[in-house]
């Protein structure tokens, strides 16, 4: 007589929810779908009054000293922004398209915004800096206080600091506290703490407890005020009869795009 086990018996019960992240980069700047749609083969606008200058001058005859000539800033300084698709492409074996739908609609909608983030801090920020600065070990502080000092110097408005959660975490409530629905520096400058920013960890089977923590490296980015365009979710739908396979695809276009200006400070925040 053979045992009969539940080894390999299984229920199918339902996953546990989502809960939506605070503070990522839709927490400071909230997506817009502007009609027609024309916007979605890139932008482009002029520097706003954040990005101007003031200069300042003498009266001669009370100084008593030679007066440099005012002169004119340049003059339709362009900003411009191509467009990029997110994505979520599943599989579901033995389901019919309709459950297969609403499973792509809700894992989307849980993913899209990390993969914005990981745009924006992957193919964005790094190749549009204006000042780039290297830090030492333990002198995180010190990074975030350049990037304000740099983003009040070159901006008239309240810009935005992107930085990665492990920089975040070492900062610490004493640097970064809850405003509302947004983090905050100590100057009210509003942070993103991108999902998808900062060094991707790979994860493994726990290593030996002598190994050393991975060697990371932090970034704080400082733009001027974001703005962020997307298109309407587009959801693709196609059935394999061959294997009984559901394939579904939910997508959507943004443009994301800042005033002015952006600088960087790097680092070291982990590892040996």
């Amino acid at each position: 007589m053979t045992d009969v086990t539940t080894a390999d018996v299984w229920v199918s019960v339902e996953p546990p929810p989502v809960e939506d992240r605070p503070f990522g980069l839709f927490s400071v700047a909230g997506p817009t779908t502007p009609e027609p749609a024309e916007w979605q083969a890139g932008v482009q606008w002029r520097n706003s009054p954040g990005c101007a200058d003031a200069g300042y001058t003498l009266d001669p005859c009370i100084s008593g000293t030679a007066v440099a000539p005012k002169t004119w800033q340049d003059c339709q300084v362009l900003r411009a922004y191509k467009p990029f698709t997110v994505y979520t492409y599943l599989k579901r074996s033995g389901l019919s398209v309709d459950v297969a739908r609403s499973e792509v609609e809700a894992a989307f909608a849980a993913a899209e915004e990390r993969g914005v983030e990981s745009f924006v801090w992957n193919n964005q920020l790094p190749g549009l800096v204006d000042a780039h600065w290297t830090m030492g070990i333990d002198e995180v502080v010190r990074a975030l206080g350049l990037v304000e000092l740099a983003l009040r110097q070159n901006y008239n408005g309240v810009g935005v600091i992107h930085m990665d959660p492990a920089t975040a975490t070492v900062l610490g409530d004493s640097h970064l506290h809850a405003e509302d629905d947004r983090l905050v520096t100590t100057l009210g400058t509003p942070v993103v703490v991108g999902a998808g920013y900062g060094p991707v960890l790979t994860l493994s089977a726990p290593p030996a407890p002598s190994a050393p923590p991975p060697s990371l490296t932090g970034s704080i980015f400082g733009t001027g005020a974001l703005a962020i365009r997307r298109g309407e979710n587009d959801v693709i739908e196609g059935f394999d009869r061959a294997v009984n396979d559901a394939l579904v695809l939910a997508e959507r276009t943004y443009v994301v795009g800042w005033d002015c200006v952006a600088v960087r400070a790097d680092i070291p925040i982990g590892g040996t």
